[in-house]
C-alpha cells in the first residue's frame, strides 16, 4: 500500500496527520495537490 502521508508537503502536517484515516476522496485531493511531487507520482498513486 501506497504511503500517501508522504503527499502531505508540510512536514508538521504530515507528522500530525500520520494516524488520520482519510476517506479515498481525500487521498485523492491531497495527491492532487501536492506540489512536492511530479505528475508521474501522482498518477502512479492515484
Amino acid at each position: 500500500m501506497k504511503d500517501f502521508v508522504e503527499f502531505i508537503d508540510s512536514s508538521d502536517i504530515r507528522e500530525y496527520n500520520r494516524e488520520t484515516k482519510f476517506t479515498p476522496a481525500e487521498w485523492a485531493l491531497i495527491v492532487a495537490n501536492s506540489i512536492n511531487r511530479t505528475v508521474g507520482e501522482k498518477l502512479d498513486a492515484l
